[in-house]
Order: C-alpha cells, then sequence, then structure tokens
C-alpha cells in the first residue's frame, strides 16, 4: 500500500516536470481543473473536508492530495506511461 507521503512525492515529481507557472510548487493548471487522488489509487473532483482528520476520499476516507487533471482511477499514469 502506497503511503500519502509517498503519494506527495509522486505528484511533487509529476509537478516539477509538468513545469509551467506554479503556486506552492503545484503547477497552476491543476488548480483550474482540480482532481484528489488517495493512496488506494481513487480520483475524484470532490473530497470530504474533515477540520480534524485533514482532506479525505469519498470512496474509502483516506487522506486525498491534488492531482494532475486528467488523472483517473487507478494506478498513477501520464500519457500511456505507468508511474510508480
Amino acid at each position: 500500500m502506497t503511503t500519502i507521503e509517498d503519494l506527495a512525492a509522486t505528484l511533487s515529481l509529476i509537478g516539477k516536470l509538468e513545469g509551467g507557472p506554479t503556486f506552492m510548487g503545484i503547477p497552476d493548471r491543476w488548480f483550474d481543473d482540480a482532481h484528489w487522488r488517495c493512496v488506494n489509487d481513487h480520483v475524484s473532483v470532490r473530497f470530504l473536508k474533515s477540520t480534524e482528520l485533514g482532506d479525505l476520499c469519498l470512496a474509502c476516507q483516506e487522506a486525498v492530495k491534488l492531482t494532475f487533471p486528467e488523472d483517473v482511477d487507478g494506478p498513477i499514469r501520464r500519457g500511456r506511461r505507468l508511474i510508480r
């Protein structure tokens, strides 16, 4: 199972490779069409905002991180390439 730290590191690397303008190290365009990914490979445009537990996946209640707009459920892919 992927940890939230591993997921954050992977998404950070993808963001750095993407280039372009950023805010706090995240590409600006990710905020324009926000998608959220959890450690169980769920991707959604919605998440549960919890003051006690942080941002959580609606499907499994695990922590989520902002991801790139083209991301979909399942292992992380950029184009046709699997990233892990």
